[in-house]
C-alpha cells in the first residue's frame, strides 16, 4: 500500500472517506499504533461492506469518463485495502434508517468475519497494530509525538478546507484539536492558528469565469520563517502547486523581508473538468488547465484586500513589570548638529491639502482613502524617527524606510513607463569595464538600453551618452556598473526583476539616512508623500515604515487601566 506510509496516511484516507460520505462530525482517536475514525456519514449497505476492502473497488466513479470530473476526495479504491494490508481493521457501518449495522473484520488483507452488529448511523473504522507485520516500515517512523504532530497538522488542514464539518482529535483520550464546524472559515482558522492570530486575518474573495476563491490573508507582520503557514486548497483538497504559491507571494512582494513568508488560507473552487487531481499518488499535486489566469486572479484578490487595509504593526502588549524594566525604551538627546533638509529627496508638498490616494475606482477607492491614517507630525525623535499623532494613537515613522518607499515607487513608475526619460551627457563618458562586465554589457545591450541608457561601442570599449533621468546628474556610470554587477551575480534576469532590484538598491542608497535631523516642513512633506504611495506600510525590503502605539497601550503603561 503506497498510500500508507505512516499513521497520518491512515487518518487522511479514513477522514477523506468520511467527508465523501457526507459526514458533518468526524472523531479521531490515536493511541500509538491504534487509530479510530468515527463519522456520522451515510454509511454502507451490508452487501457493499466486503467489497470495500477489494483493491480498486470504488463506488465514487462508475464510468471512465468520471475521471475527468472527479469531485470526491478519493476515487481509486486503494485506501482501505492498503490499510488492511498493514494492520488489523474492524469496520462497523450503518446507513441512516437501517435497522442494524454491519461489522467486518479484516486481517492481513483478508476478510475473516462479516455480519450484522449493533452500531450508530455512520461508519467507525478501528485500525489496530499498524505496521506490526511490516517491521521495516515501522522502523522508519519517528517518535510518537512527531507522528502525532503530522496528524494534528493534517486535521487542521481538513478543518479549514471543510469548515462546516466538526473535527475532534484525541490522543490517548485527551482532546488535542477541536473545530466546531460552524461553516465559518475564520472559526476553523482559529482552531489551527489560535484565536489571537486568526483575529488578525483579513477575509478576501474573488471570482473568474470558471474559478471562485475565498480565503484569509495575514498582515505582513504575521509573516513566518517558512511556508508552513500557507494552506492552499483546490476544491477543498490541500495541494502543493508552485504557480499558486508564487501567486500568493507575488501579492506580498515588497511587504515582507527576504526569508519571510505570508500566512494565507486560500480556498479555490474550480470546475472539476479544469483540474487534474490524478498526477500524484497522494493527490497533493494538481494541475490546472489555466494556471496563469488562476494565479493572476489569486494575486489580484490578495492585493486588493492588502491595499485596502491599514497594515500598521501595533506596539507589543505591555510586558510584566520585571520585563518592562528590562525593555524600557529611551531616546538619546539630539546631537548638537544643525537640522538638515533634503531638497532633492523630498519634494515640496502643499500642507493645505492632504494628498490624493493613487487612482482607484468604486469600492476599492472608498476603502483605500480611509486606510492610511491621517497624521499630524509632532516631533523628530533622534536618531531616525518621526513622531506623529493620528485618530487612533501615536505613530512612530522610520524616516529612512518611509523615504525609501517614496523614492522606490516614484522611480519605479518612471523607469517602467513606455519610454523611460534619459538625461543626455554634456560629454560622452568612456566606461571603464573589466572583461566580464564588457561581455555582459554586449550580451544584454538591448535590455540595458531599455532602462534609459544610451551606449555605443567605441574602439573595443563603450561610451555612455545618456543615463536614466530618475537617477540624477552624475550617477550614470555608477548606475550602469550596478546593473552589470547584478546581471553577473544573478545570471539572466527578466527586465522586471532587474528593474526592481536596481530601484530598490538605489532608493535605499539615496534615501535620507539615520541620524539626519529633519526640519518640520520636510517631515510633514515626507509623511504626506508616504500616504500617497501605493504601499505606505513597508519599505521595498519589507521592513515596516511605521508602527502605532494605541490609546489602550498608553492607558495601560500610565496605569490608568489594568
Amino acid at each position: 500500500g503506497e498510500v500508507v506510509e505512516r499513521p497520518v496516511s491512515v487518518v487522511k484516507e479514513l477522514a477523506e472517506n468520511a467527508l465523501d460520505a457526507g459526514a458533518t462530525r468526524i472523531e479521531i482517536e490515536v493511541a500509538g499504533a491504534d487509530i479510530t475514525v468515527a463519522d456520522n456519514g451515510c454509511g454502507m449497505v451490508a452487501e457493499d461492506v466486503p467489497l470495500a476492502f477489494a483493491r480498486h473497488a470504488t463506488s465514487k466513479i462508475t464510468d471512465f469518463a468520471d475521471l475527468s470530473t472527479v469531485a470526491t476526495m478519493g476515487f481509486r479504491g486503494e485506501a482501505l485495502p492498503a490499510i488492511a494490508a498493514a494492520a488489523r481493521v474492524e469496520m462497523i457501518t450503518r446507513p441512516p434508517g437501517s435497522d442494524a449495522a454491519t461489522r467486518v473484520l479484516v486481517e492481513k488483507g483478508r476478510v475473516v468475519e462479516c455480519g450484522p452488529a449493533a452500531g450508530a448511523p455512520g461508519t467507525t473504522v478501528r485500525v489496530r497494530d499498524l505496521f506490526a507485520e511490516l517491521p521495516v516500515r515501522a522502523k522508519h517512523l519517528k517518535s510518537e509525538a512527531f507522528e502525532f504532530g503530522l496528524i494534528v497538522e493534517l486535521v487542521g488542514r481538513l478543518a479549514m478546507a471543510w469548515p462546516g464539518v466538526c473535527f475532534v482529535l484525541r490522543r490517548r483520550g485527551r482532546e488535542a484539536f477541536f473545530s466546531p464546524g460552524g461553516s465559518d472559515l475564520a472559526q476553523a482558522a482559529a482552531a489551527v492558528y489560535g484565536p489571537e492570530t486568526a483575529g488578525q486575518l483579513i477575509p478576501f474573495s474573488g471570482r473568474g469565469e470558471d474559478v471562485s476563491l475565498r480565503g484569509l490573508a495575514g498582515p505582513p507582520d504575521l509573516g513566518r520563517t517558512s511556508r508552513r503557514g500557507q494552506a492552499l486548497f483546490v476544491n477543498r483538497r490541500w495541494v502543493k502547486n508552485q504557480a499558486l504559491t508564487r501567486a500568493v507571494e507575488e501579492a506580498y512582494r515588497n511587504l515582507l523581508l527576504t526569508g519571510r513568508f505570508p500566512l494565507v488560507v486560500l480556498d479555490l473552487q474550480v470546475d472539476p473538468r479544469l483540474v487534474d487531481v490524478n498526477v500524484h499518488p497522494a493527490k497533493q499535486d494538481v494541475r490546472l488547465l489555466d494556471e496563469p489566469g488562476t494565479a493572476l486572479l489569486v494575486t489580484e484578490g490578495l492585493r486588493r484586500v492588502l491595499d485596502c487595509r491599514r497594515l500598521v504593526p501595533a506596539w507589543p502588549d505591555p510586558p510584566s513589570s520585571t520585563a518592562q524594566r528590562a525593555r524600557e525604551i529611551t531616546f538619546p538627546l539630539p546631537a548638537a548638529s544643525a537640522p538638515v533638509t533634503v531638497p532633492e529627496a523630498v519634494e515640496p508638498v502643499s500642507v493645505a491639502r492632504w494628498p490624493a490616494a493613487p487612482a482607484r475606482t468604486g469600492e476599492e477607492a472608498a476603502a483605500y482613502e480611509t486606510s492610511f491614517p491621517r497624521l499630524t507630525v509632532l516631533a523628530w525623535l533622534p536618531t531616525t524617527y518621526i513622531l506623529a499623532s493620528g485618530e487612533d494613537g501615536l505613530y512612530i515613522i522610520d524616516q529612512h524606510a518611509a523615504h525609501e518607499r517614496v523614492l522606490y515607487e516614484r522611480n519605479l513608475d518612471r523607469i517602467t513607463s513606455a519610454a523611460p526619460a534619459s538625461q543626455v551627457m554634456a560629454l560622452p563618458v568612456p566606461l571603464e569595464l573589466d572583461p566580464r562586465q564588457s561581455a555582459v554589457l554586449e550580451k544584454n545591450l538591448a535590455l540595458v538600453t531599455g532602462l534609459g541608457f544610451a551606449i555605443e561601442p567605441f574602439g573595443g570599449a563603450f561610451l555612455l551618452r545618456a543615463a536614466p533621468a530618475w537617477a540624477g546628474e552624475g550617477a550614470g556610470d555608477g548606475l550602469l556598473t550596478e546593473v552589470l554587477d547584478l546581471l553577473i551575480e544573478k545570471g539572466r534576469l527578466e527586465k522586471r526583476d532587474l528593474v526592481e532590484r536596481l530601484v530598490t538598491s538605489w532608493s535605499c542608497r539615496e534615501a535620507v539616512k539615520a541620524g539626519q535631523r529633519l526640519d518640520p516642513a520636510v517631515m510633514d512633506g515626507l509623511v504626506r508623500q508616504l500616504a500617497a504611495t501605493r504601499n505606505p506600510y513597508t519599505c521595498p525590503h519589507g521592513r515596516p515604515t511605521l508602527v502605532r502605539i494605541g490609546e489602550r497601550e498608553l492607558l495601560t503603561r500610565f496605569k490608568r487601566v489594568t
